[in-house]
């Protein structure tokens, strides 16, 4: 039988040929990982995937190189501060010309806190070949 044909019987986590460095996701336990393959944690040759999405690399991103993080923040270097507008009267009928002046004193410069942009996922391991 050859080794991609589908079998009723459950078959090892082996292939023929598969290089040293190969890169596979693995729903199963970390607990149970095959032999010849590791867990991409950063050691045994691996590179460190773990809370980590992978980018294909090519000019704007070169193989190897990390970056990011968990979350980021977006400082605000302004103040607290109000909006005036003037405004003529509404609904009245006087002599000569009146303005009259809104203050907005409620305008929020915003906050720095953290914010995630994560699109849904669904966590697996990446496990390399040795």
């Amino acid at each position: 039988m050859d080794a991609y044909q589908r079998s009723s019987e459950p078959t090892p986590f082996v292939l023929p040929n598969i290089a040293a460095g190969i890169i596979n996701l693995w729903s199963g336990s970390i607990a149970n990982i095959p032999g010849g393959w590791f867990l991409c944690d950063g050691n045994n040759g691996t590179p460190d995937l773990t809370d980590r999405f992978v980018v294909a690399a090519g000019t704007s991103y070169l193989r190897g190189i990390q970056s990011g993080g968990l979350s980021h923040y977006h400082e605000f270097s302004g103040s607290s501060h109000q909006h005036d507008l003037d405004m003529p009267p509404t609904n009245e009928v006087q002599a000569g010309t009146q303005v009259r002046r809104l203050t907005d004193p409620s305008v929020d410069p915003g906050d720095t806190d953290p914010t995630d942009h994560s699109p849904e996922w669904y966590s697996i391991a990446y496990i390399m070949k040795d």
